[in-house]
């Protein structure tokens, strides 16, 4: 399927709020490493999880959260990228595997009991506890629901790269938005901020749109901040190969056409702000339901940029601006 490599220019990333660390990051920092140790990372691999710099991550996502819930979030981003990255090696081309192993977690979302022996599973329950015991119930039922639609994401990743399968723009975008695993990171916003705006205000369609357009900004981003390294393991699922694929079929055009996407997802994204008081209208929102709307949708925008913010200076990604070798596929 691969048949040459072509040079690329990628694109620099403007980032569109205010961003700022919090105050106490490498109090943040300093917490990582007994919870990598629960969580099954040794001393071999721990490198690789320090150089993510994901303390630095929390703190710019979550700037003006109490530090106890801050090292929360950050125990959670851990966690995602250790799950993650089982993915990335053998795992990643066996669908019988990625089943099981999808299976066992989502049981442990559901609140089933994991064997302290598997200790990936077994931080992940203990996580759940503690999340779950100071959020409503309302938001439980929805960050497991887009926990269960994020894991299944793996089944349709690992299928692609099995059949070697470059899919469709429309069933990337509608997968993409769940296996970016961003909507559980809008969803950690409100127990960062401690924040708990009415269940029905966030499952609003107005609101529910700027939730995607906020995943789909750093999901899009991603697809060309980390194109270098994802190029390396089967690329079949990034937006760059879909749209070189099925619509440009010019690298260079492909990149740039992503990015243009992210450019107007952001735009949207950022004029959503001016809808709001009519929906608070609409749904006839309480002043103590309208401040915690309010501090929600900033929270985001905030937690927005700070991602897209450690997205280019990580050390998990690459490249993040100039030029970058590319495999070129086949057109068949």
């Amino acid at each position: 399927m691969w048949k040459q490599r072509v040079t690329v220019t990628l694109p620099s990333y403007e980032i569109p709020v205010p961003v700022r660390p919090a105050p106490f990051e490498q109090m943040v920092i300093r917490s990582e490493e007994p919870w990598a140790k629960r969580m099954g990372i040794d001393d071999s691999t721990i490198d690789s999880y320090r150089a993510l710099n994901s303390g630095r991550l929390a703190s710019l996502e979550y700037p003006t959260s109490p530090l106890e819930e801050c090292e929360q979030a950050n125990n959670w981003t851990w966690w995602y990228f250790y799950y993650d990255d089982q993915f990335s090696g053998p795992l990643g081309l066996d669908l019988p595997g990625t089943r099981r192993t999808i299976e066992t977690t989502l049981k442990v979302f559901r609140g089933h009991r994991p064997d302290p022996s598997d200790l990936r599973n077994w931080a992940l329950y203990h996580l759940c506890e503690e999340l779950f015991a100071a959020m409503p119930t309302a938001w439980n039922n929805r960050f497991v629901e887009h926990n269960d639609a994020w894991l299944r994401g793996y089944l349709w990743e690992t299928a692609l790269r099995i059949e070697d399968r470059v899919p469709g723009l429309a069933e990337f975008t509608s997968n993409r938005l769940w296996t970016s695993g961003m909507k559980m990171t809008m969803d950690l916003v409100e127990y960062a901020a401690r924040v708990a705006p009415p269940e029905w205000f966030m499952r609003h369609k107005v609101i529910d749109q700027l939730t995607t357009d906020l995943s789909n900004m750093t999901g899009w981003s991603n697809e060309v901040i980390s194109l270098d390294m994802e190029a390396r393991f089967h690329p079949v699922n990034n937006l760059v190969y879909v749209l070189y694929r099925h619509e440009t079929h010019n690298m260079q055009e492909a990149v740039d056409r992503t990015h243009t996407m992210y450019r107007n997802v952001s735009r949207d994204a950022l004029a959503a702000r001016r809808q709001l008081p009519a929906v608070m209208d609409e749904l006839h929102l309480t002043r103590s339901e309208q401040g915690a709307a309010w501090r929600r949708l900033e929270a985001a925008y905030t937690c927005l940029g700070g991602g897209l913010a450690w997205q280019l200076e990580t050390g998990r990604y690459k490249h993040t601006t100039g030029t970058v070798d590319l495999p070129v596929p086949e057109l068949t």
